[in-house]
């Protein structure tokens, strides 16, 4: 696979939901490491408890730990088009999905933000090949 292509796969995986385990591990060992550990505490406190502001927390600690954990480059709407895709993968209504996120049109929840999971797609691509080819013909195909 060239490079063009394996880079074009790594941002595709950070804009949807694979932005990876590791990145969540690594914000919650910065939470772990700080003065304020309540669950109601924010997880990038100032020393104060309060709140830092969000570039800062983005420059200083997201992407940084995107980096090393091999996401690459990230931002804020990253989070959105995870969550959005986490809610899909669960299988939330379309309807809740777009309230939660906040849409003012269900298109943008639909077309923007929401992505199909492989295994989704696997599962009905399978049903729609079971409802019309015969069984003895579905046993070849993949994911049937």
């Amino acid at each position: 696979m060239s490079s063009t292509a394996e880079s074009a796969i790594r941002r595709q995986k950070a804009r949807g939901f694979l932005f990876r385990l590791s990145l969540a591990d690594a914000i919650r060992a910065h939470w772990q490491r700080s003065l304020h550990r309540e669950p109601c505490d924010w997880a990038f406190a100032n020393r104060k408890g309060k709140p830092r502001w969000q570039e800062s927390i983005l420059r200083r600690h997201i992407k940084p730990a995107a980096v090393r954990v091999g996401v690459g480059k990230i931002g804020w709407h990253t989070f959105r088009h995870s969550y959005s895709s986490l809610l899909r993968r669960v299988g939330a209504d379309i309807k809740v999905q777009q309230e939660l996120l906040r849409h003012s049109t269900i298109q943008s929840t639909m077309n923007v933000y929401t992505q199909a999971m492989s295994e989704g797609k696997r599962a009905a691509n399978s049903v729609v090949v079971r409802s019309v080819l015969p069984c003895e013909t579905c046993c070849g195909v993949i994911g049937a």
